[in-house]
């Protein structure tokens, strides 16, 4: 298999294409090129035996009889148009950066394209794949209390890049992958209650709904779930946190960035006690991506595997619909008091 990444921004080059680097040296992935392709008529780059440049999506009877898994990693806006282009290229295996789409409609079109094409789209589900997520699961199981409250905050100072941008939605940056996740742990069925945004102004320059924002869901058992993010925070931090009706409370912080690929887990018991606490190794986007691609090798076989978590069309529609709603309600309402986005959600009061 020939990995083409479409799109070499920050995405492309320093998520995407760091993740293939790590995997080509898996005994596992034995089939998978050593040889990367890049897509972006934006960026050019020297020709070297582990990368080729191209203006243009390259015919898949370009690759010498090896199969082309398309990264796309281009801003949501242009994310269906690339995945026609690679459909009607020829390719069949499609990796494809979140959010999904930016719109229900265009949900609904790829999901058709998906069953026109009789292709293999996967979304990107990051914190699907994370150690921390799979611990703190396996204790939410075990748990014989339901869960109360549920909490997500990813906090990063991100001022150079969205002055660099236009046309971009704080729920297009991290919001995707905390909205994955509270559907992960809360289930499908959550609904919106709330949502709102805060412009970035600095250096005399505004990008509406760029400098924080925050959902407020709710579940059919009346569980609150509460999705912050704020891009103009002077520190990072990357926190999921469970509380259940009986008062235990487990937390977890991921890794916040590349330098340190660990995360970390608590879990306290109903009276506050903390009864565990572990350090585990965690790099979530490679193992993401080692995931998705034994998948496509296995439908290479002629095998039905299912899809990873988190990665169907189906599921991310859901996600699509809810950051479209959030989006519209976002917009109709009043702009939230300073300081409002990341307000902590009160456990155990």
């Amino acid at each position: 298999m020939n990995s083409i990444i479409v799109g070499y921004g920050h995405c492309g080059k320093n998520l995407h294409h760091v993740c293939l680097r790590k995997l080509q040296p898996l005994m596992t992935l034995s089939g998978v090129c050593e040889q990367v392709h890049v897509v972006d008529p934006l960026v050019s780059l020297p020709a070297s035996a582990y990368l080729v440049s191209h203006e243009q999506l390259p015919s898949p009877s370009s690759l010498r009889e090896s199969v082309g898994v398309v990264h796309i990693c281009t801003p949501p806006a242009l994310h269906l148009q690339h995945v026609r282009e690679a459909l009607h290229a020829g390719y069949r295996y499609i990796i494809l950066e979140k959010p999904m789409v930016i719109s229900q409609a265009q949900a609904t079109e790829l999901s058709d394209l998906q069953r026109m094409f009789n292709a293999h789209i996967l979304v990107v589900a990051v914190w699907a794949h994370s150690s921390l997520v799979k611990l703190m699961a396996q204790w939410v199981q075990a748990s014989s209390s339901g869960i109360t409250h549920l909490q997500v905050v990813h906090n990063k100072p991100r001022f150079s890049r969205t002055l660099q941008r236009h046309a971009e939605h704080i729920f297009d940056i991290e919001m995707p992958h905390q909205v994955s996740l509270a559907l992960l742990f809360a289930g499908d069925a959550l609904k919106l209650v709330d949502a709102r945004s805060e412009s970035l102004h600095l250096e005399g320059e505004t990008r509406p709904s760029m400098k924080s924002g925050y959902l407020q869901l709710e579940g059919p058992q009346g569980e609150r779930v509460r999705l912050t993010s704020d891009l103009s925070s002077p520190t990072r931090e990357r926190r999921l946190s469970v509380e259940f009706d009986d008062g235990a409370f487990y937390q977890g912080y991921f890794p916040i960035s590349a330098d340190d690929s660990y995360s970390q887990f608590e879990a306290y018991d109903c009276s506050g006690a903390r009864i565990a606490c572990e350090v585990l190794a965690d790099d979530p986007l490679t193992a993401c991506l080692e995931a998705y691609y034994q998948y496509f090798l296995a439908c290479e076989r002629g095998e039905s595997p299912l899809p990873p978590r988190g990665s169907s069309i189906t599921f991310n529609q859901r996600i699509v619909e809810l950051l479209e709603q959030a989006r519209h309600l976002s917009e109709t309402s009043d702009a939230p008091a300073a300081g409002s986005i990341d307000q902590t959600c009160e456990f155990g009061a």
